[in-house]
């Protein structure tokens, strides 16, 4: 009776240690899922916002040929291509936007023109920027309540720099049901 209580005892503590084994690898995996996509997203917003910055400083030197374009080669998936950047240098925010109708204009890729908004270079127009203002990693505006009168926001746009400065401070709540 003894040997065969080893055994199964011994059976036991390798299905333990191979469940055990079988979590760890699972857990590891799910942090990946999290990490990757997210690593991979940021690595767009670098190549859009240094394409922006490459394109605006052509722009400024008149060297046209150095214009980046879009990537035409595949149609069904946007590439991910900023036309304005806004810079708050207080919060440490430096994030490009896109065209209002980029499949990208919207809070869940990250700063959103509302389609009711002008563009910076509208005279007496109005630039209505939204983001979530939360935890999440979309979440640009978290900072926002650290801004004070008197603090500036840089909109970089069609190659000049919008600078503003923050006058009145309002606080709201948008709830939807």
């Amino acid at each position: 009776m003894g040997k065969r209580r080893e055994r199964r005892e011994r059976k036991k503590k390798r299905i333990r240690t191979c469940i055990s084994i079988l979590m760890i690898i699972l857990g590891i995996c799910l942090i990946l899922l999290e990490l990757i996509p997210k690593k991979v997203k940021e690595k767009k917003e670098e190549k859009a916002l240094s394409e922006f910055y490459a394109q605006e400083n052509a722009i400024e030197h008149n060297e046209s040929n150095t214009v980046i374009e879009n990537n035409a080669e595949n149609p069904k998936k946007e590439e991910l291509s900023y036309i304005g950047v806004l810079k708050i240098p207080k919060i440490g925010l430096e994030k490009g936007f896109v065209n209002k109708d980029s499949q990208y204009n919207d809070v869940e890729y990250g700063i959103e023109i509302l389609n009711e908004s002008d563009m910076p270079d509208t005279d007496k127009g109005n630039t209505i920027l939204s983001a979530h203002s939360g935890d999440s990693s979309v979440s640009y505006f978290e900072n926002l309540y650290k801004l004070k009168n008197d603090d500036q926001i840089e909109i970089n746009y069609n190659s000049k720099k919008y600078i503003y400065k923050v006058t009145n401070i309002f606080s709201f709540v948008y709830v939807t049901f």
